[in-house]
């Protein structure tokens, strides 16, 4: 525990700060850590002020974690939301980093003088025929994608193909 406000505690961890509101710990918490002042004050680890503005102790301070909880339940619960914010916050920034590639390869790559040079590249070099079916060939299908370097795929990542075989390429 890092820090004790008149709402919640802070627990500070190597990946970040969380914040948890009282009425969301167990009572014996919310008794150990019961506030009579409501503004915020930035309390020493392993303390807390009470109304007169004295600090009192209100757990070890010798030991890490310092987090008075004595119940394995309470921490198993505390270690696995914490855990679960993490895990949900790490899916959202890759889910985000993931969609922001895409919009620049839909809406900027994809219209860019570099891709039709590349595109007609291999358009040539494979005869404008697809080489899945034979028939003549009006896509370019990306066999891999440079997942964080957009538009500096190989050449031999990319092939002709016809519009039949690009769909059945990507299962539409």
């Amino acid at each position: 525990m890092t820090g004790v406000e008149a709402d919640g505690v802070h627990i500070t961890f190597r990946q970040g700060v969380v914040k948890l509101p009282f009425d969301e710990l167990p009572a014996e918490i919310q008794q150990q850590y019961k506030r009579e002042s409501a503004k915020p004050v930035e309390a020493p680890i392993g303390s807390a002020e009470n109304g007169a503005g004295a600090l009192k102790q209100v757990g070890d301070t010798t030991s890490f974690p310092q987090f008075p909880i004595s119940s394995p339940v309470a921490i198993g619960l505390l270690a696995g939301f914490v855990v679960v914010l993490k895990v949900a916050a790490d899916n959202w920034v890759t889910d985000r980093k993931r969609e922001q590639r895409r919009t620049f390869y839909r809406d900027e790559y994809l219209k860019s003088d570099d891709w039709k040079r590349k595109r007609a590249v291999v358009l040539q070099r494979d005869r404008y025929r697809c080489v899945y079916c034979g028939v003549r060939a009006s896509q370019v299908h990306h066999k891999r994608y440079a997942p964080r370097n957009i538009g500096r795929e190989p050449i031999e990542w990319l092939v002709s193909v016809c519009e039949g075989c690009h769909r059945k390429q990507h299962k539409l």
